[in-house]
């Protein structure tokens, strides 16, 4: 059995270690994207609202944007297009680069004050 595993190794190593070695700067690029996409520099975790159902189903219902992957600029453009006065739940909500601690804050606050004002009401 080692003797077979020995056998592999070498051959992999003289006839396909170039291809394996292409392959993981692959798959190191393919680490770094998600990575950037999950993180900011500092480390912090991003909130990605834009990749939210619930996001989707209010500013995507026909999946269009989804499939141009264009629903980050979406996000972007509805934050630029809110009024801070009338609208700064949203405006903060659909920030660029808001993250993950700061949306399930912003989450809490909402769903707190959405219950005491329907209990008064």
């Amino acid at each position: 059995m080692e003797e077979q595993r020995q056998r592999i190794d070498s051959y992999v190593k003289a006839n396909l270690q170039d291809e394996v070695d292409r392959e993981m700067k692959r798959a190191d690029a393919l680490a770094k994207l998600v990575i950037d996409f999950q993180q900011n520099d500092k480390g912090e975790e991003l909130a990605n609202v834009h990749t939210s159902q619930g996001f989707q189903s209010v500013w995507d219902y026909r999946g269009g944007e989804k499939t141009k992957f264009r629903l980050d600029r979406k996000k972007d453009q509805v934050s630029a297009n809110y009024d801070a006065r009338t609208h700064l739940f949203q405006k903060l909500f659909y920030a660029k680069d808001l993250l993950l601690a700061d949306e399930r804050e912003l989450r809490t606050a909402y769903f707190s004050a959405e219950s005491n004002y329907n209990v008064m009401r």
